[in-house]
């Protein structure tokens, strides 16, 4: 925008404009003075032609004077009705040539105005024609502000010598110069505040139609950006759906392969005499040159477990050693192993699935993720009898887990508050040790280890079957009471 044009829309306009909202202005002031046209061009005509009627048939005046009024006053009345005639002719068959003719009526009505009442100087002082022609027509239409600076400077110039030329008393023409100057000053102000008002409303459109505009470009950016934000939502369900599909392969081969090698091992062992005393592992130690020892987490007649730090992964994992003097005991290993392959086999949060089975210097090791908890015996050492919903709680976990464990065809075989660990929100539980577990295979080796006569675990928790009256003695009874040796279920396999 140049600032001609700025300097030129703030004079006119009482603001700074572009060219494109000049454009707009003069477009809408273009359309409102058609509008106004229309409406009031034909009833103008009409009052015109009747007041040249009433010229017309009046009664000659017999004084020169007012006998020439009259005749000027028939002929200016004559030329506007040409004007309005010829404005009308326009918007009914020339309506492109409409808008011209409108703005060139405004100042002919003006200069009939100014001439008439000039003219009736001749009979009386009067400016009422003057003042009524150029406030109607600027109250009217809105002409350009040049053009009725124009007008009004030469109407003005013409009424103020006819009153110079043709009134005779000095101070009633000075009156009526004052009349004059103060009715055109007044003219120019109606214009120009009347083109602001119209400038302010094109510019208030002109701001809504640009906001409309940009909220429809943003709503259909929205609309693109949704759809492409479902695609690609889409593409990441199925991405998503593609990788579980390819983690539940690998879980499974990962399971198939930690289950063949603890059946490789099985029968390797089983090929095994004797060997040399492998002693304890020291805190340190690190097996594979991967699980390094850090402490001992607890110690049972089979085995040891520790607590280890996976090198690979930088995760700590629980390290379960075969104790040195099970190392030797072919049924020991065989039970070290049958634990591996019973836990990888259930799929259960509250089973803790073997990770890894190795040899390490002649060391038989498994590797479990590492868990938080306590286990229930120490529980119900510390605190004693437990309530009855806590009880209830706890009883219903091990029972869910046992219940995936038979559905996998394992059953534990050593259900007792040693083998339950307890999250510290107790939320959740963990069924440790199937060292004695029973797989169900048509060539399972189970039955070299518990063959006839052969009773393995803790007298009242041998079996899964007794789960219930385990839940009964131990978590609803006190803890200092033990089961009587008619509650206590055996279970032998025979």
């Amino acid at each position: 925008m140049s600032s001609d044009s700025t300097i030129a829309g703030r004079w006119e306009y009482g603001q700074a404009l572009s060219d494109e909202e000049r454009l707009a202005v003069e477009a809408e002031r273009t359309s409102f003075n058609l509008r106004r046209g229309r409406l009031v061009i034909a009833p103008l005509l009409v009052v015109m032609i009747i007041l040249q009627g009433v010229f017309a048939w009046a009664v000659v005046p017999v004084d020169p004077a007012a006998r020439l009024w009259r005749d000027n006053a028939i002929v200016l009345t004559n030329l506007l009705i040409a004007c309005f005639a010829l404005s009308q002719a326009m918007f009914r068959f020339r309506p492109a040539l409409a808008a011209r003719a409108v703005d060139a009526l405004i100042p002919c009505a003006a200069l009939w105005g100014a001439l008439s009442s000039a003219n009736i100087q001749r009979t009386r002082p009067a400016v009422d024609l003057f003042l009524v022609a150029n406030l109607s027509m600027v109250l009217v239409f809105r002409p350009r502000l040049r053009s009725l600076i124009a007008t009004q400077a030469l109407a003005t110039a013409v009424l103020c010598a006819g009153i110079i030329g043709l009134q005779s008393n000095r101070v009633v023409a000075r009156t009526e110069l004052v009349v004059v100057f103060t009715v055109s000053f007044a003219v120019l102000i109606v214009g120009r505040s009347n083109l602001a008002l119209l400038a302010r409303e094109v510019m208030a459109r002109l701001v809504i139609d640009r906001q409309r505009a940009q909220l429809e470009a943003q709503s259909v950016e929205l609309a693109a950006l949704n759809q492409s934000l479902g695609e690609r939502v889409q593409a990441q369900v199925g991405l998503i759906v593609e990788r579980s599909k390819e983690l539940a392969q690998l879980n499974a081969e990962l399971r198939e392969r930690v289950d063949q090698g603890a059946r490789d091992l099985t029968a390797l062992l089983r090929r095994v005499t004797g060997g040399g005393d492998p002693g304890g592992l020291a805190i340190g130690s690190v097996l594979n040159d991967r699980f390094e020892l850090e402490s001992v987490l607890g110690v049972s007649g089979m085995s040891v477990v520790y607590r280890a730090r996976d090198r690979l992964t930088d995760e700590p994992v629980a390290v379960k050693v075969i104790s040195p003097k099970s190392a030797h005991e072919l049924g020991a290993m065989r039970r070290f192993l049958r634990e591996a392959r019973a836990s990888v086999r259930v799929e259960h949060p509250a089973i803790v699935a073997a990770r890894h089975i190795d040899l390490a210097d002649g060391q038989l090791f498994a590797v479990f993720p590492f868990v938080e908890g306590t286990s229930l015996d120490r529980v119900l050492k510390r605190q004693g009898p437990l309530s009855l919903l806590r009880a209830v709680r706890i009883g219903r976990l091990i029972a869910d887990a046992l219940a995936a464990t038979h559905a996998a065809g394992v059953v534990h075989r050593d259900i007792k508050p040693g083998n339950v660990m307890i999250t510290p929100d107790e939320s959740a539980i963990r069924l440790l040790d199937f060292g004695i577990s029973k797989l169900h295979e048509p060539e399972s080796p189970d039955y070299a280890d518990t063959g006839e006569g052969v009773i393995l675990g803790t007298d009242q928790d041998i079996s899964d079957l007794a789960t219930e009256e385990v839940v009964k003695n131990q978590l609803l009874l006190t803890a200092k009471r033990r089961p009587r040796v008619s509650e206590r279920p055996w279970f032998v396999h025979v």
